[in-house]
């Protein structure tokens, strides 16, 4: 496909309303993976199945993000990245609609991957669309508009749970989700703007040349505990809590939500301090701060775990905007997409849907606490390949 003509860099003002419109179709489809967590105690009682399967379901939903994020290149090729952004939401919706029919356990697992293949869709021509707007001295700030997203839908999620739930079922807060996704979808393919270059499928030659890279790698393991640090911790406290330590589950919920509400400005916060400290600065002051939090979950009891209930999500927000400025750096520009779609799959296999899974069957046999201890320790492993990790060019600090 032929590329349109570059375009002069807009001031990062000037972008704030496309960054913001994007921002909301990211939510919206982060909140179709994110959705299970608070209603999985009511689906769990209705098709009476354990916790180790309940574990497995996130990981279902990780196996089709996976797969979704390494169709993007060959739909975006197609489409545009932003033609790809309204397919990706348009499906997350029909996705809701096909999950809610679930009657079985194995149905609702086909559904989980058909969910995460549609969401995962989303992110390559969501973040090329960015970066491809914004000057790089304006990655973070930029990314961590983005990543406001994910924060809010961690929040939202257990607010439209319960109040679906008190007047109907999981079914229909599901049903709810994907007719509203939908209508966003045709919202956006009207009215949103950027995203007018063609995505690069993963060719060979293409991915050969990413992944001789050590950055990969380096990034691979970062992304794989970030994402088990966020989406995959959260996905089984409400467990967690409701098995382990005798919550309600409209009280669990309640404490999910609010914990949430500080990770919303935590997100600006570390978008700041990549810009200004520098991208590896700041991922290390992550990963011993996240690792601290994790283990804290699984070794306080009482007031001291709802406090670490709250700091938990605070630490684990601080790595993305850090996180996609690294990897947006350490490659080139035509190649971030493609990038995208081969680093995060592999590591929403292993931090949606290994850590879920890891914390399912130890609380099968309870001992729910020793997970948060076990990722604790895997997140501080982070800080030694850090001074490993090389960028193509020398970190461009804001003014």
């Amino acid at each position: 496909m032929t590329q349109p003509p570059a375009k002069a860099l807009e001031p990062f003002r000037n972008n704030l309303p496309t960054l913001f419109f994007i921002a909301y179709v990211f939510l919206l489809i982060f909140l179709c993976r994110v959705i299970f967590s608070p209603l999985l105690p009511s689906i769990q009682t209705e098709m009476h199945f354990n916790h180790s399967q309940a574990g497995r379901l996130f990981f279902f939903i990780a196996l089709g993000g996976s797969l979704g994020l390494l169709s993007n290149g060959f739909i975006s090729r197609v489409l545009i990245h932003r033609r790809t952004i309204a397919v990706s939401l348009l499906f997350s919706g029909l996705a809701m609609f096909i999950t809610s029919q679930s009657r079985t356990y194995n149905s609702l697992a086909f559904s989980m991957v058909i969910t995460g293949w549609a969401s995962g869709i989303y992110l390559p021509s969501g973040l090329t669309t960015i970066t491809s707007m914004v000057d790089a001295r304006n990655w973070g700030k930029a990314l961590a508009v983005h990543d406001m997203a994910p924060n809010l839908g961690f929040l939202l999620a257990p607010v439209l749970a319960e109040g679906v739930l008190y007047f109907a079922s999981w079914r229909e807060a599901l049903l709810f989700l994907g007719g509203f996704q939908i209508l966003s979808a045709v919202f956006f393919h009207v009215f949103g703007r950027g995203g007018g270059a063609y995505g690069q499928a993963p060719e060979p030659n293409v991915v050969v040349n990413i992944i001789k890279q050590p950055a990969f790698w380096i990034l691979v393991g970062f992304f794989g505990v970030a994402i088990g640090m966020g989406l995959g911790l959260y996905s089984m406290i409400p467990l967690y809590l409701i098995s382990e330590h005798d919550f309600q589950r409209e009280t669990a919920n309640q404490i999910l939500a609010v914990s949430r509400v500080p990770g919303l400005f935590m997100t600006l916060i570390a978008g700041y301090f990549t810009d200004r400290l520098g991208v590896k600065w700041t991922l290390g002051l992550y990963f011993v701060c996240a690792a601290v939090s994790a283990a804290l979950l699984g070794l306080s009891r009482d007031m001291l775990l709802i406090i670490a209930v709250f700091v938990q999500p605070m630490v684990a927000t601080c790595f993305f905007p850090a996180g996609f400025t690294a990897l947006s750096r350490a490659f080139e520009e035509k190649f971030h997409s493609v990038a995208v779609s081969l680093i995060v799959p592999i590591a929403v296999i292993i931090g949606q849907g290994l850590v879920p899974a890891m914390l399912g069957a130890l609380g099968q046999k309870g001992a729910y606490y020793l997970g948060f201890v076990i990722m604790g320790c895997i997140l501080l492993t982070g800080l030694l390949p850090l001074p490993f990790l090389k960028f193509l060019q020398p970190e461009k600090r804001a003014r």
